[in-house]
């Protein structure tokens, strides 16, 4: 009966040890307001967090909230995390990233209303749904830096969803016979023939 106990307490502080590495992080915007890196832009459970988001941790970006209609978004050094959700009603979120961002295996889900626009490379271990209403598209050529202009560069190894009503949009950000950029279409499927 003791032998019982100690393995049930062992396992019982394993679980808790591993349940406090992942977490929900939430963007608030209340630090600088546009950097990543300030723990002050973040909540956990109501509380500013010790740590930022990192590769087992959920990260909600609620446009629309604290910030008005558009989030800005800064992101200086390489980051991976578990999964992002862009929520909230018509808003913007615009990452300016000068290092990739890596999402795992908990995917990028665009809702309705969202528009997430990205200018920098993406990689998305993941499944990417974009609901009905959702926008995934680009800034186009503004404070984007020369070798990344016109560019919407996403990696996607699980599902890409766009649902009917979403859409993923480049029109009149250089991929347009219109726009300044040449644009080319390079598309796979994953895997059924």
């Amino acid at each position: 009966m003791a032998m019982k106990k100690i393995v049930l307490s062992v396992c019982a502080a394993v679980f808790a040890a591993v349940s406090a590495w992942a977490g929900s992080y939430v963007w608030t915007g209340g630090g600088s307001k546009t950097t990543w890196e300030t723990l002050a832009n973040w909540s956990v459970d109501g509380e500013t967090p010790t740590a930022l988001p990192g590769e087992e941790d959920d990260v909600t970006i609620p446009v629309g909230a604290s910030e008005g209609t558009a989030v800005t978004m800064s992101l200086s050094t390489a980051r991976t995390i578990h999964s992002l959700t862009v929520s909230g009603g018509a808003g913007t979120l615009t990452f300016t990233v000068s290092q990739p961002l890596t999402i795992a295996s908990g995917g990028l889900t665009i809702p309705a209303g969202a528009k997430f626009a990205m200018d920098q490379p993406c990689s998305v271990t993941g499944n990417v749904v974009v609901a009905a209403g959702g926008t995934l598209t680009h800034s186009g050529s503004a404070g984007v830096s020369a070798g990344e202009k016109y560019k919407l560069f996403l990696t996607v190894e699980g599902s890409f969803t766009v649902a009917a009503g979403g859409k993923v949009d480049a029109q009149g950000l250089g991929f347009n016979s219109g726009g300044p950029g040449t644009g080319s279409l390079v598309a796979g499927h994953g895997g059924r023939n």
